[in-house]
């Protein structure tokens, strides 16, 4: 792929184009033996208006950052309450959805849920990873705490056979690409072929260098969107 976006015609959507390689297209997608109903009504009292702002790194010096907090339009503050704030109605920790879960046996060679919860598992270690040293860059003391509690939460998902994932609002793109770590060669190589994120890229920083960040008694504490996913 690195090699066809340097090319005359570089491809508009390369993630499209990786994702029906990977998975096929139309009656040949590995994930049509998966399909999930709308859950059951939820109390209107689990969900609450949340603070959030987004984060920033800034550079001083060599893979040395500090932490600032994105103005309107462009710019960054270090100081947090300058951040512009924004607010999200969103579920309570610990709220429970239920829905329906289907699996359809096609053949064989179909993905099996072990391995497909297997590997959600293991792309969720690699999004909190780069959490993890995303929140000591920016010295964020109780988004490390909230992280570290993320990844023994895997586990238990392992344990009990079921899976973590990022789903909500707010997962930025560790949350959307299949590839979430972008610091390889031909993946910036990639991501700078893109319109969007040339200037990211180009720019030398850790990519990407923002996070939505909730905050919780008027200090930024947590990330949103993360759930465990359960079949009984």
């Amino acid at each position: 792929m690195a090699e066809r976006v340097g090319g005359d015609r570089p491809l508009r959507h390369p993630g499209d184009t990786l994702e029906d390689q990977l998975l096929g297209v139309a009656g040949h997608d590995r994930m049509r033996a998966f399909s999930t109903s709308d859950s059951q009504p939820a109390a209107y009292t689990t969900f609450k208006i949340y603070l959030l702002r987004v984060s920033t790194l800034t550079s001083k010096g060599a893979d040395n950052y500090a932490l600032g907090w994105k103005l309107s339009g462009r710019g960054s503050s270090a100081r947090t309450e300058e951040g512009t704030p924004s607010f999200a109605e969103m579920a309570e920790p610990g709220t429970y959805f239920e829905g329906g879960w289907t699996e359809k046996h096609f053949n064989e060679r179909r993905t099996s849920r072990e391995n497909l919860f297997k590997s959600a598992n293991k792309y969720a270690e690699a999004q909190l990873a780069l959490h993890a040293q995303y929140a000591k860059w920016t010295g964020i003391a109780a988004l490390e705490e909230a992280v570290a509690q993320l990844q023994t939460y895997v586990a238990e998902a392992r344990n009990r056979g079921g899976c973590l994932l990022s789903i909500g609002w707010g997962g930025g793109f560790t949350g959307k690409s299949a590839v979430p770590d972008a610091s390889g060669e031909d993946n910036r190589k990639i991501l700078g072929a893109q319109p969007f994120y040339q200037r990211a890229i180009a720019s030398g920083m850790p990519f990407p260098k923002t996070r939505r960040i909730v905050f919780l008694d008027d200090r930024p504490a947590t990330l949103p969107g993360w759930v465990m996913l359960e079949v009984a």
